[in-house]
């Protein structure tokens, strides 16, 4: 987690981490690299789409508002307008 939190640069290299680690079975080690992830550079919107509905499974709101956020501006729809309404 180290590692990660100081080598990832781009958005989408931490959904890829975090895709790896849920495969993994480390589901709260996936949420914290893709919470790290919408702070990095770069498109959010497929590391958004993926993590919102895991925050929401988790019970985590203010957490999967903050990825559809991401999601919002590269990817405007009515659904995910309704999910953040």
């Amino acid at each position: 987690m180290k590692y990660a939190r100081k080598r990832l640069r781009l958005a989408d290299e931490a959904r890829q981490v975090a895709l790896r680690l849920r495969e993994l079975r480390l589901v709260a080690e996936a949420i914290e690299v893709g919470e790290h992830g919408l702070k990095l550079e770069g498109p959010k919107a497929g590391l958004g789409e993926w993590l919102g509905p895991i925050e929401e499974a988790q019970g985590r709101t203010e957490e999967a508002l903050a990825a559809w956020l991401a999601v919002f501006p590269e990817k405007p729809s009515l659904k995910i307008y309704k999910t953040i309404k």
